[in-house]
C-alpha cells in the first residue's frame, strides 16, 4: 500500500470512529449530562468540525479550545491512568446526577428498576466510545484532516497528581467497550457509598449570602490544611475531634460553628 492509500485509509478510520462517538453521544439517555461542561462541549464540537472539514481555522479553535478547557477542568478532576479527556470524563460519570444515580442511592443494586439498569448500562458502552477516541486518536484525526498536527499530541501530561480511584482503574483496564456494562453495580455501588452531584465532587464548600436567600457553592480548590499543621494546638484539636466524632455517632455534640 502507497502512503496516499496509506492517508485515506487512515483518515477514513479516524471518520469513522468520530461518527461512532457523535452518535453515541446523541443516544445517551441518563448520562448525558456528562457532556455538559466546557471540556465536553468543546470536545462535541471538534468531532463535529472534524465531520464537517469546511473551515480549516475552525477546527484550529476547536482544537485549541478543547486543550484550553480541559487544562482548566483537569486541576479538580481525578488522577490516574489514562490521559486527562478520559480521565475527566470518568471523572463527571462518578458524580453524575440522573434517575439511575439517584435511584442507586436509595435501592439495592437489584431492586433498581430494570428499565434504568438496562438505560445504564446502553449509556457505559457509548460513554466508552467517547472514552476511547482519546486525545492521541484526536491529534491524529486533526492531523489527517488539515495535513498538520495541532499544537498538542496529547492530554497525556495534563491533570493532578496523587491517590487513584480505583473504579476508574477498573474502566480503563476494561478494554472491551461491550465489558463496561458489567460495571454497572460497581458504579451503582459508589453512588450509594460517595453520593452524586457537587457533594461528591468536591471536599469543600462555603456559604454563599444573596439577599434572595443565600446557596451553598463549592471550594474547587481549598487550602489542605490539616489538624497536625496547627502547631501549638493540641488541646483544642483534640476538643474538636472528639466532638466531630460524636456528632457521627449520633450522640451529644456541641453545635462548633
Amino acid at each position: 500500500m502507497d502512503r496516499v492509500s496509506e492517508s485515506r485509509s487512515a483518515a477514513s478510520a479516524h471518520r469513522t470512529r468520530i461518527d461512532a462517538a457523535v452518535s453515541s453521544a446523541e443516544r445517551l439517555c441518563l448520562f448525558a449530562n456528562v457532556l455538559e461542561d466546557p471540556p465536553g462541549q468543546a470536545y462535541l464540537t471538534l468531532l463535529r468540525n472534524l465531520l464537517e472539514p469546511h473551515d480549516r481555522g475552525q477546527i484550529r479553535r476547536a482544537a485549541a479550545a478543547l486543550f484550553h478547557a480541559l487544562a482548566t477542568a483537569v486541576a479538580v478532576g481525578l488522577p490516574g491512568p489514562g490521559d486527562a479527556w478520559q480521565r475527566h470524563l470518568l471523572h463527571r460519570v462518578l458524580i453524575d446526577e440522573n434517575p439511575f444515580s439517584r435511584a442507586a442511592q436509595r435501592f439495592r443494586f437489584d431492586d433498581i428498576p430494570i428499565g434504568l439498569r438496562d438505560a445504564a448500562r446502553r449509556d457505559l458502552v457509548a460513554v466508552g466510545r467517547l472514552f476511547a477516541l482519546n486525545g492521541t486518536r484526536l491529534s491524529a484525526a486533526v492531523g489527517d484532516t488539515l495535513a498538520e498536527m495541532p499544537s498538542w499530541t496529547d492530554f497525556d501530561a495534563l491533570g493532578p497528581d496523587g491517590a487513584r480511584d480505583p473504579l476508574v482503574g477498573r474502566f480503563v483496564a476494561t478494554t472491551d467497550l461491550a465489558e463496561w456494562s458489567d460495571l454497572l453495580p460497581e458504579l451503582a455501588e459508589h453512588y450509594r457509598a460517595r453520593g452524586v452531584g457537587p457533594f461528591a465532587g468536591y471536599r469543600a464548600f462555603r456559604w454563599h449570602h444573596h439577599p434572595a436567600g443565600g446557596r451553598i457553592v463549592p471550594i474547587e480548590r481549598p487550602d489542605p490544611i490539616t489538624f497536625e499543621d496547627l502547631i501549638g494546638y493540641e488541646d483544642q484539636r483534640r476538643v474538636v475531634r472528639r466532638n466531630t466524632e460524636n456528632f457521627l455517632r449520633g450522640l451529644p455534640a456541641n453545635n462548633l460553628l
